[in-house]
């Protein structure tokens, strides 16, 4: 085998393992040395490695913890255990308060006039008037409220953020970047918490 093809194997296991939901308890600096992984063999210890410091049973607790979230944060295409969603519900654990708030798409079109609005129709010179209409996928927005918890960096006054989700794909972003340095801090100290 070339090196080239040792590789090419090797990023597609550990890309593979990285969009599970297990991976959302890398730290940071095991993102880093995931990224330097260069064999087949090489990935499969990081990922043992990985799972023996977080103990016997981690395995069966992510998936119990990803089953939740599937059933509970479902939408669109993709599984919930494997958006930022996901991951917060995942590594912070329930919030103390969940607002799910569906933002409706609208498109301007000119279906459904009556044909008595249209030009040259029933009136004649009335010109169209486009109607907003539903486009049916939109987005919802995730709004979770999380108590004070200074082991993970959450103060007295808690910690609240929304992620945007497609109403069609499922997938999802952080609605204000503002939030991503904190949230990033909060998540790691989260990740950390798992290492025995």
């Amino acid at each position: 085998m070339t090196l080239t093809l040792i590789t090419v194997l090797a990023a597609s296991l550990m890309t593979q393992w990285r969009t599970s939901p297990e991976a959302h308890f890398l730290t940071a600096e095991e993102r880093r040395q995931c990224e330097i992984v260069t064999s087949d063999d090489e990935a499969q210890r990081f990922i043992d490695e990985f799972r023996a410091r977080r103990g016997a049973d981690f395995a069966n607790e992510v998936q119990k913890r990803a089953a939740i979230v599937d059933e509970r944060l479902a939408l669109g295409e993709v599984k919930a255990s494997t958006t930022l969603r996901g991951r917060i519900v995942m590594l912070l654990g329930a919030p103390a308060e969940v607002i799910v708030k569906p933002i409706p798409v609208a498109t301007v079109g000119n279906v459904s006039h009556a044909v008595a609005t249209r030009k040259g129709g029933a009136s004649g010179d009335t010109a169209p008037q486009p109607n907003l209409i539903g486009n049916g996928a939109g987005w919802v927005d995730y709004t979770f409220r999380y108590a004070a918890n200074p082991a993970l960096g959450i103060g007295a006054e808690g910690f609240t953020v929304v992620v945007q989700a497609n109403g069609a794909s499922g997938r999802d972003r952080l609605k204000y970047r503002s939030q991503k340095r904190q949230l990033d801090a909060i998540l790691e100290a989260a990740a950390r918490r798992m290492i025995h």
